[in-house]
């Protein structure tokens, strides 16, 4: 999977784990896991996990499948409060292309 922070200015040092096994040469099958950051204005995202599953078909083509929960996407809104802000769970699927 892939971690990136956009568009905050405040940062904060976070756990982050991810572990895979590879039980054929084209696939992976994961689970991540990654600490919640304060990212300024009293927001502080919420802690998340995922279980994935990845197909190498090739040298250029990746297929990545993956269960993800980041947290209750209503929860700022309903509360009134910034803390352990989520963007929800579900399933994602991804296809990434390499030149």
């Amino acid at each position: 999977m892939v971690n990136g922070v956009v568009g905050h200015n405040d940062y904060d040092l976070v756990a982050f784990g991810n572990i895979d096994v590879l039980p054929a040469s084209n696939v992976a099958i994961g689970l991540e896991y990654k600490q919640g950051a304060r990212v300024g204005d009293g927001i502080r995202n919420h802690d998340y996990y995922d279980g994935h599953v990845a197909w190498f078909v090739n040298d250029n083509l990746t297929l990545v499948a993956a269960y993800v929960q980041t947290g209750d996407k209503d929860k700022f809104y309903r509360h009134g409060s910034a803390k352990d802000l989520g963007v929800g769970s579900g399933l994602v699927f991804s296809v990434q292309y390499q030149f």
